[in-house]
């Protein structure tokens, strides 16, 4: 994230950095359609060795209803988060749980072997590692000093 200093005035605590309330903003991304909204999956995004590792934090959803593709340095992660017991009762306290398809699209860092991906789904957390390609990885270079 960049770290830009730019503030803006708050009216309890004097300054507030606008860079930490986009920061706020987009933990939990939300996509917004005629029906309301729906929250989209979290991920956390990083390179292990020469590999691009996704985790993506998805409870409640059975791992034969998760779809993922890699396509032109795209990862797609899509499903459907099914109620099973549908509450027939009107009296609600909160219902803030959401039910429905969803899919989340991120752009891979490096170039990577789709083909050589491999995926896990435990505790509702889906974990993607897709090792790099050749002509992605990180290659050292050495400084002549005279």
């Amino acid at each position: 994230m960049f770290n830009f200093p730019v503030v803006r005035r708050n009216n309890s605590d004097g300054l507030v950095r606008i860079d930490n309330l986009f920061d706020d903003f987009f933990k939990a991304p939300i996509k917004w359609g005629l029906t309301g909204f729906e929250t989209l999956p979290a991920v956390d995004i990083y390179e292990k060795g020469n590999s691009v590792v996704v985790k993506a934090e998805i409870p409640g959803v059975k791992s034969e209803e998760l779809d993922i593709a890699v396509d032109d340095g795209l990862l797609t992660i899509s499903g459907e988060k099914k109620q099973e017991n549908e509450v027939k009762e009107k009296d609600y306290y909160r219902l803030e749980s959401a039910y429905g398809r969803f899919e989340r699209t991120i752009r891979l860092p490096s170039e990577v072997k789709a083909e050589n991906a491999k995926a896990t789904y435990k505790d509702g957390v889906l974990k993607v590692e897709l090792p790099k390609s050749e002509e992605s990885k990180k290659k050292k270079i050495n400084i002549d000093v005279k």
